[in-house]
C-alpha cells in the first residue's frame, strides 16, 4: 500500500481481517474509530427504533386499557339492564298470576250468579204457571157458579115473566153470560198455528222453552250456541206478536201441545 506524504493513512478495506495485524497503529486506530462510530450510529438507530416501539407499545396498552375500561362499563350496564329485565319479568309474571286468579274468581262468581239467576228464573216460571193455573181455576169456579146460580135464576125469570121486553132483556143477559163464559173458558191461542209461522229450529226451541228449560240448557240439548237460542227466542216473540213484559216461557207453557210438535 502506498501512502502519500502529509495525508492520513487510508485503512484497508474491512474484508481483509488477515492483514489487520500488519496495519500500522494509526490506521488501526482510525479503523477502530470509524467502526466505533458506525456501531454507535447503529446503536442509536436501534435505540430510536426501540423507543418508537416502546411508545407504540405504550400507546397500544393505553388503547387496550381504554377499550377494556369501556367493555367493563358496557358489561356493568348490561348486567344492570339484565337485572332490571329480570325484575320486570318477575313483576309481570306476578301481575299475570294475580290477574289470572282474579279472573278465575270473577268467572266463578259469574257462574254462581248465572246459576242463581237460572234458579230464580225457573222459580218465577213455576210461580207464573201456578198463577195461570190459579187464574184458570178461579175463572172456571166463577163460570161454574154462574152456571149453577145465575143461569137457573134467569130461567125462572123467563118462565115467570110474560113481558116481551123483559123476556128479550133476560135473553140478552143469558146470551151475554154464555158468550163471555165460553170466551173466558177457552185457552189463549196464537193467531195462527206455530208450525205454520215458525221454522223447525224455532219449533224445537219453543218446545224446550215450554218445558221450563233455560237458554243454556236448550243450547246444550240442541248443539247450538246460547246466542243462537236467544236469537230464536226473539224471533218467536216477534212472530207470535207477544207484547213486552209477557214471559215467553210461561206463554208457551200455557199453550200446551208443544211437546209433540
Amino acid at each position: 500500500m502506498t501512502v502519500l506524504p502529509g495525508s492520513p493513512p487510508t485503512p484497508p478495506p474491512c474484508h481483509a481481517p488477515t492483514e489487520y495485524a500488519d496495519w500500522p497503529d494509526p490506521i488501526k486506530v482510525l479503523h477502530l474509530e470509524r467502526r466505533l462510530a458506525q456501531l454507535t450510529r447503529q446503536l442509536e438507530h436501534q435505540e430510536i427504533l426501540a423507543d418508537n416501539q416502546r411508545h407504540l407499545l405504550k400507546a397500544r396498552q393505553r388503547d387496550l386499557q381504554a377499550t377494556l375500561s369501556r367493555l367493563r362499563e358496557k358489561h356493568d350496564e348490561l348486567a344492570i339492564l339484565h337485572q332490571d329485565l329480570a325484575a320486570a319479568k318477575d313483576h309481570l309474571e306476578e301481575e299475570v298470576r294475580k290477574r289470572t286468579r282474579e279472573l278465575e274468581e270473577k268467572n266463578v262468581q259469574l257462574e254462581q250468579h248465572a246459576l242463581e239467576l237460572e234458579q230464580i228464573n225457573t222459580t218465577l216460571d213455576v210461580l207464573i204457571r201456578k198463577n195461570n193455573q190459579d187464574c184458570e181455576a178461579l175463572s172456571q169456579s166463577l163460570l161454574d157458579q154462574q152456571q149453577s146460580v145465575i143461569a137457573p135464576l134467569l130461567t125462572r125469570l123467563q118462565l115467570l115473566n110474560r113481558d116481551p121486553v123483559q123476556q128479550a132483556l133476560i135473553q140478552q143477559i143469558s146470551t151475554f153470560l154464555h158468550t163471555n163464559g165460553t170466551a173466558q173458558a177457552r185457552l189463549p191461542e196464537p193467531q195462527a198455528p206455530l208450525c205454520s209461522i215458525l221454522t223447525q229450529r224455532e219449533l224445537e226451541v219453543a218446545r224446550h222453552l215450554s218445558q221450563g228449560k233455560s237458554c243454556r240448557k236448550i243450547a246444550l240439548a240442541l248443539g247450538l250456541s246460547v246466542r243462537t237460542v236467544e236469537s230464536c227466542c226473539a224471533n218467536i216473540r216477534k212472530k207470535v206478536k207477544l207484547r213486552r213484559g209477557v214471559n215467553l216461557r210461561a206463554y208457551l207453557a200455557g199453550m200446551g201441545g208443544l211437546g209433540g210438535q
